[in-house]
């Protein structure tokens, strides 16, 4: 994976606040982006 930066919280100029967060180094690959966390999907039960 490239190299991961952790952004520092911050106000907006609208006076939002933006949460602490990490982001890896922009580049041309999209297979070491960091990926969301998504919950694995539910079976359905019949």
């Amino acid at each position: 994976m490239g190299r991961i930066n952790l952004i520092k919280g911050y106000f907006r100029k609208d006076g939002t606040f933006v949460k602490p967060h990490l982001r890896t180094k922009a580049d041309k690959n999209s297979y070491n982006n960091l990926r969301p966390y998504r919950r694995p999907k539910r079976k359905r039960r019949r």
